[in-house]
C-alpha cells in the first residue's frame, strides 16, 4: 500500500496521487524511511515527476515533500537506500545530478536539444488576439520551452478549447516518438482535467499495441494512458498481458489497473495459457463498468 504524506490515507500500489490533496503518493515503506532519513533535492516539477516515476518502477521506497514558495522538492530515503536511489537516479537521461548547498544531492530536469537547432524558451511570449494565433503560439511554446514554459503552455492550451486540446494532443504523438517522458506526462495530465474522448488517444493506444515499436516507446505509452482513468481506453490493451515481453506484460496489468481502479493479481511470469486465463476476468471488469 502506499499513502498520503499530507492526510495519511492508504492507497493502492499502482495509485499515484491522492485525489483529495492532489499530491503524490508515498512509495511503500516511505513512513519508515521519514525518521533518520536521508535527503534529495528536487530542483524542479520535472525533475520530481522524473524521480518520481523511476523510484517506484525501481521499488525504492521514498517521501516527497514540496517546499512551499519554491520549485523545489525533497525526497526523503532509508540512509540504507541512498546508494540504490542515486544509481537510478543517475540512469535517467533527463535527470542532470549535482550538489546543493550543504552537499545535499541534487538532481535537475534536462532535455537535449536536437543538435541545437531549436532555441529553448524561457518565457511565453505576448499572445496574438487572434485565438487561433494565440493557439500556434503556445504550441511553439509547448514543444521549444524550457519545463517549466512547457507546463504553462500546456495548462493555458487545455484552457484553449477545442483548437488547444487538439493541440495538446498533436504534441503529446509528437513527444512520445522522441521519447520524451517528462513532456508526455505534462500534457497527459492537463488532457485528464478535461472531457477527452478515448479515440482521440488512439494514436498512443496504437503505440502500445505495437509490435514493431521500439520497447521503450511502448512503455511510455502504456505509462501514459494509465494516467488517464478512463475505463474505456482498457479494452484494446487487454491482450497485451500476454504479449511476448513481460516488461509490457507488466506495464499493461499495471495501466488496467490505474485505468478501471481494479486489481486482479496478474503475474506477468505466468505461463501464457495461465495469462490468457485473466483475458475473461478483465473483460468481465470492464463490462460491469460499463466499457
Amino acid at each position: 500500500m502506499k499513502s498520503c504524506p499530507k492526510c495519511a490515507q492508504e492507497f493502492e500500489d499502482f495509485a499515484s496521487d491522492c485525489p483529495d490533496c492532489e499530491v503524490p503518493l508515498a512509495a511503500p515503506g516511505a513512513a519508515a524511511a521519514a525518521s533518520g532519513s536521508a535527503m534529495f533535492l528536487m530542483a524542479d516539477a520535472m525533475a520530481a515527476t522524473v524521480a518520481r516515476e523511476a523510484l517506484m518502477d525501481a521499488e525504492v521506497a521514498f517521501l516527497p515533500r514540496s517546499i512551499p514558495g519554491t520549485p523545489l522538492t525533497q525526497f526523503l530515503f532509508d540512509p540504507a537506500d541512498t546508494d540504490r536511489a542515486h544509481e537510478v537516479l543517475r540512469a535517467q537521461r533527463s535527470l542532470r545530478a549535482g550538489t546543493g548547498g550543504e552537499g545535499v544531492p541534487t538532481y535537475a530536469f534536462q532535455e537535449p536539444e536536437a543538435d541545437g537547432a531549436d532555441a529553448v524558451w524561457s518565457t511565453i511570449p505576448a499572445l496574438p488576439r487572434d485565438p487561433g494565433e494565440a493557439v500556434v503560439v503556445l504550441a511553439e511554446a509547448l514543444r521549444r520551452g524550457a519545463p517549466a514554459v512547457r507546463a504553462t503552455a500546456a495548462a493555458r492550451l487545455a484552457a484553449a478549447g477545442r483548437p488547444g486540446l487538439d493541440a495538446l494532443l498533436a504534441a503529446l504523438t509528437e513527444f512520445l516518438d522522441q521519447n520524451k517522458d517528462a513532456a508526455v506526462f505534462a500534457v497527459a495530465r492537463e488532457l485528464r482535467e478535461r472531457s477527452i474522448d478515448p479515440s482521440a488517444l488512439q494514436s498512443v493506444i496504437d503505440v502500445a499495441r505495437s509490435a514493431t515499436a521500439p520497447l521503450e516507446r511502448r512503455l511510455l505509452a502504456l505509462h501514459a494512458l494509465g494516467r488517464f482513468e478512463l475505463p474505456k481506453l482498457a479494452r484494446p490493451l487487454i491482450e497485451l498481458i500476454d504479449d511476448p515481453s513481460p516488461e509490457i506484460r507488466e506495464a499493461a496489468d499495471e495501466t488496467l489497473c490505474c485505468l478501471t481502479d481494479e486489481d486482479l493479481g496478474f503475474d506477468p511470469h505466468l505461463a501464457s495459457d495461465e495469462r490468457r486465463a485473466f483475458v475473461p476476468k478483465w473483460d468481465a471488469v470492464l463490462r460491469r463498468l460499463g466499457a
